[in-house]
């Protein structure tokens, strides 16, 4: 099997970064796992893609054999600036964020939940074991600068296809728990996360629970009471 296959989008941002980093310095993945003190096939499952989560502790020994920070690995370009490109999943952000380059000086780390592992109940910032790095005029755009509202949260699955796909990262406002405007919100579900369109229904009781993508699931009424509401969406990432 040559690095070719490796290059395939299906790969995760991390098993593409970690690629090209091993090329940069002529390491071959042996040699890296060697250099990391792990075995070959973790380093080999993470680049094929078998291994779409692993372990922190994984992340880091990588992180320390190619010399680069852990969100170099898992934010490509975030060791010394960052260029970020997205939207707000509600209303249109100013013309200067669309496309923002800044230092390492401007930027806040948000905490980082995957929405494919356990989390919290409700959701603790102090639990999360990744960091999500943030342009600080980002932050003052959503939230006023108060970047502990903000929590990051990585996609999974295609429910909500296609306004969030898999992989895609958003920016969650966790002081939000209660469905005050239509829009889409982060549910705490069977121990993990997933989002769904939440609209307020005819009666003050109901809420409306849909998916985007119309074939994964029917829409359903339900009591407000029901969700484990753990925010909502006010930003969304997407690769370009």
């Amino acid at each position: 099997m040559d690095d070719s296959q490796y290059k395939n989008p299906r790969f995760s941002p991390l098993a593409a970064e970690l690629t090209r980093r091993m090329e940069s310095i002529g390491l071959t993945q042996k040699e890296l796992a060697l250099k990391a003190g792990l075995n070959e096939t973790a380093v080999r499952d993470i680049r094929r893609g078998r291994s779409k989560h692993p372990r922190h502790d994984t992340i880091e020994k990588l992180a320390v054999a190619l010399n680069c920070s852990i969100m170099a690995l898992l934010a490509p370009g975030s060791s010394d600036s960052l260029e970020f490109s997205g939207n707000n999943s509600n209303e249109n952000l100013s013309g200067r964020l669309q496309k923002t380059t800044v230092s390492i000086d401007d930027i806040v780390s948000l905490p980082l939940f995957d929405c494919a592992t356990k989390v919290p109940y409700p959701l603790d910032a102090t639990k999360s074991r990744m960091r999500w790095p943030l342009p600080k005029l980002l932050v003052e755009e959503l939230c006023g600068g108060n970047g502990s509202r903000l929590s990051a949260i990585i996609i999974r699955g295609n429910s909500m296809n296609p306004t969030l796909m898999d992989s895609d990262l958003a920016i969650l406002d966790i002081k939000i728990h209660n469905v005050t405007r239509d829009g889409i919100y982060i549910i705490h579900h069977s121990g993990g996360l997933v989002a769904r369109r939440l609209t307020i229904g005819t009666g003050d009781d109901l809420v409306n629970v849909t998916c985007d993508n119309t074939d994964f699931a029917k829409p359903e009424t339900v009591s407000p009471n029901m969700l484990a509401i753990a925010g909502r969406v006010i930003w969304i990432g997407q690769k370009t």
